[in-house]
């Protein structure tokens, strides 16, 4: 195991990033940061008009939840070229790839040949991809990325109502 501490310590996820989407909005808004396309997709995810507002949001009930939906944004905003937000997707994907790594190392799987399972919502984007192969391929250079077609509930449930027909 590595990382998956929970929200506050998960480097990579999507609270992670929604979190850098949060912190170079509010930069960009005190004209401490660079000018990013995710200032204005922020505003229009969360439905605000005001800096105050998208304040509030952010600190409603589930400021979590909130946060983490913010992520998405990174990659549209990427997509469109805006390179703060390809910086964090960047970053998302080292910070994946040293939490695989680890495990790697761990297991002694350098030289191996196995299935490198890429579930959730970051594996989505094509930088993190990118990055993250690069990087876990420097250490295990013989490692299969598998991107499962179903989400992982669906295994599950395939794996419970075989076990009920036997």
């Amino acid at each position: 195991k590595a990382g998956g501490w929970g929200w506050l310590a998960d480097e990579g996820s999507a609270f992670w990033a929604g979190q850098r989407v949060f912190q170079v909005v509010f930069k960009n808004l005190d004209n401490r940061g660079r000018a990013t396309l995710l200032t204005k997709l922020a505003f229009q995810k969360l439905k605000v008009k005001t800096e105050e507002n998208l304040l509030l949001k952010i600190y409603s009930k589930n400021p979590a939840e909130i946060i983490s939906s913010l992520s998405i944004l990174a990659e549209k905003a990427s997509e469109r070229g805006d390179e703060v937000a390809q910086k964090i997707l960047t970053e998302a994907g080292k910070e994946l790839a040293l939490a695989a790594n680890a495990v790697i190392k761990k297991l002694n799987f350098q030289n191996k040949n196995f299935p490198l399972v890429l579930v959730g919502s970051m594996f989505k984007s094509k930088i993190i991809l990118e990055i993250l192969k690069k990087e876990i391929k420097k250490v295990a250079p013989q490692a299969k990325f598998v991107q499962p077609k179903v989400e992982p509930v669906i295994g599950a449930v395939k794996l419970a109502i075989e076990s009920i027909k036997t």
